[in-house]
């Protein structure tokens, strides 16, 4: 299936560290004075406060894997839903595998899914909406993390040609290990996926150029049904999905019925709920974006009753345009997230821009260095406070969002096509990206002592 390649620096000494900044050790008087008297080549590396900057700047590259497909892998995807989330969703496909399947049409045969992991909990904030606490790991004493039984945020998906690969991206405490593979069954090209939570399961939905959406079972190791319409999930009621077409629509489904809800007259290549569940955005090719509203209330009064002969239909006039198209070529909006409540969003040109939904101010706007003409999905931290975008040349790049500033680049001679698709793990000590070529990159935060010990290990 893959073969995973080890990188340079996993080849010099590494050692495990407990990352509790709380934590002390008590130091022997003996010990303090041989660290005294020892010459100043010698003194021990001094530990700089652990800070989110920190972190990102001791970013090294710990693991590279390249799938046996050869080609551009178009998206990656990581399951950061918690337990509770799992439970919108009592009656979802994982516990009734014979849901019957989807009877509308395609008519156009490129089609695609954006993505929307976002965190929801009762009594906390959404991501997206101010951003969460930060996420801490913990491990046992074999290095092992410590999971509680319904969370799945170990789990990364990757799209590749006619193909779907699932890996635990923490098996025994920092491995890059597949536990599952999928390829459909006319080997029609794969674009992009979207995790949806349900009970004792991970779903995963795919998109591609069948013009059908694919809905697997990691528990029972099988596809469930396919929706022959068109996606991605809606973050306050995971029951709803939503797919985008090049046909010039989208289309709403409930994941319980199998059924088609509402199709929308929107000329759209991306598209992403907003957090409160009751509108969503959509962007095209010409840097056009609209909002548009999403009747939650009735879809969930109407959603086992509905006729799929007379699906409620919303017009483009319907939509309010938030940003006006431009005559550019280069203007096509490749990807959008909400943090804090506001807009982030990108062109295939590198522009992105942090803008008020309600005023449409733009408070940052920047270009990420040396992209060139390339289409790639950036990431949203988990506090909101970050972002990471790749290049057309190999190269990742971390900004703040409150500021607008570069923080830290990854790059690394072997790298050197363009990214298509990077993300933050939960805890933000590891960025994963992927893109042309077929490679998936891993860096992991490795502590100052550690750094240290490696570049006495070079001398």
């Amino acid at each position: 299936m893959t073969s995973s390649i080890l990188a340079e620096d996993e080849q010099r000494p590494a050692k495990r560290v407990c990352l509790d900044t709380n934590s002390a050790q008590e130091t022997e008087p003996n010990e303090i004075k041989k660290q005294a008297e020892a010459p100043n080549d010698q003194q021990p590396a001094i530990q700089e406060p652990l800070t989110q900057k920190h972190i990102f700047k001791n970013l090294r590259l710990r693991r590279i894997v390249r799938e046996n497909h050869g080609s551009d892998i178009q998206q990656i995807a990581l399951f950061f839903y918690r337990p509770e989330e799992q439970r919108l969703v009592p009656d979802g496909p994982a516990n009734n595998p014979q849901l019957p399947q989807a009877t509308a049409k395609s008519e156009n045969k490129e089609d695609g899914m954006e993505i929307d992991i976002d965190d929801r909990e009762d009594g906390e904030k959404t991501h997206g909406t101010g951003g969460l606490s930060t996420y801490e790991r913990s491990f046992d004493k074999r290095g092992g993390v410590k999971r509680e039984a319904e969370d799945n945020s170990n789990l990364l998906a990757t799209v590749g040609q006619n193909q779907t690969s699932i890996y635990d991206n923490e098996h025994c405490g920092d491995h890059l290990d597949i536990m599952s593979h999928y390829t459909p069954p006319n080997d029609s090209k794969i674009l992009t996926c979207c995790w949806i939570p349900a009970v004792q399961d991970a779903l995963l939905a795919l998109g591609g150029h069948e013009g059908a959406v694919r809905v697997l079972s990691l528990a029972w190791s099988k596809e469930l049904h396919t929706l022959k319409g068109h996606t991605g999930k809606h973050p306050t009621n995971p029951q709803f999905i939503l797919s985008v077409s090049k046909d010039c629509s989208m289309r709403v489904w409930d994941m319980r019925t199998a059924k088609c809800l509402c199709k929308y007259k929107a000329d759209a290549n991306v598209a992403r709920f907003h957090p409160n569940g009751h509108q969503l955005l959509t962007g095209n090719n010409y840097g056009e974006i609209r909002l548009w509203d999403f009747p939650l209330e009735k879809f969930l009064q109407n959603s086992k009753t509905i006729d799929q002969d007379s699906l409620l239909v919303i017009e483009n006039s319907e939509s309010q345009v938030m940003m006006p198209a431009k005559k550019s070529p280069s203007a096509k909006i490749d990807c959008m997230r909400f943090a804090k409540g506001r807009v982030v969003s990108k062109n295939i040109s590198g522009r992105i821009e942090y803008w008020e939904l309600d005023t449409k101010k733009i408070l940052h706007s920047f270009v990420v260095r040396n992209h060139g003409i390339n289409e790639s999905r950036f990431d949203v931290s988990y506090d909101d406070n970050y972002i990471c975008v790749g290049n057309a040349h190999g190269s990742v790049y971390i900004y703040d969002l409150n500021t607008g500033s570069m923080i830290h680049e990854l790059r690394h001679r072997r790298s050197v096509k363009g990214v298509r698709c990077c993300a933050f793990t939960r805890d933000c000590r590891s960025v994963i990206y992927a893109g042309e070529g077929a490679f998936i990159w891993r860096y992991d935060y490795v502590d100052d002592e550690t750094l240290a010990e490696w570049e006495n290990f070079n001398q």
